[in-house]
């Protein structure tokens, strides 16, 4: 399979007006988990944001490449993946994301990467795609809050109204049992 060519079918049909989904066949899916490499990681992620299916059979070469990854971009991109094929694609099956895979969000908060404003709100966008498991990572999100000068940066200014989203879902409900 050629990665090259799956990726330039998706960008000329975007250049078409079109929304350049595609449902990967098992050959397809075999040769994007085959040819996993830095070199064409960029074109695997592109291809993987188009697909019409969440597959978690990708859940595993995206957290091994989370732990490897120093390009912020990049980064961004294997999150955005994560999302769908990582926690959407167990969701749909009925089950929570890994362990392996929360080990790789807490990796990231703990990484100098997430000095970076737009990793930053990336983070806490997949983290808040979690629901109530999201107060894993409760301690770690309370101290990366972006102070008043986020309002002059897009990507600060979200992170900060991201972790206000996820405080308010970590309250106890009043009248509730806790509260």
């Amino acid at each position: 399979m050629n990665v090259e060519n799956l990726y330039n079918d998706i960008i000329i049909e975007l250049k078409q007006g079109k929304r350049g989904l595609r449902k990967l066949s098992p050959s397809e899916v075999e040769g994007l988990i085959n040819n996993w490499n830095r070199d064409q990681l960029k074109l695997i992620l592109c291809i993987l944001d188009h697909s019409i299916e969440d597959l978690v059979c990708f859940d595993e070469p995206i957290i091994k490449s989370i732990h490897e990854e120093t390009d912020p971009e990049l980064l961004i991109f294997l999150l955005g993946a994560a999302q769908k094929h990582s926690i959407a694609a167990r969701a749909k099956d009925g089950f929570p994301p890994s362990s392996d895979f929360l080990n790789a969000l807490k990796f990231i908060l703990a990484s100098p990467h997430i000095k970076n404003p737009e990793v930053l709100e990336w983070t806490l966008r997949t983290i808040e795609q979690l629901g109530m498991k999201s107060i894993l990572f409760k301690k770690q999100i309370l101290s990366l809050r972006p102070g008043l000068g986020s309002l002059f940066n897009q990507h600060k200014k979200s992170s900060r109204q991201l972790i206000e989203h996820l405080e308010k879902r970590w309250a106890p409900l009043k009248g509730g049992p806790l509260g």
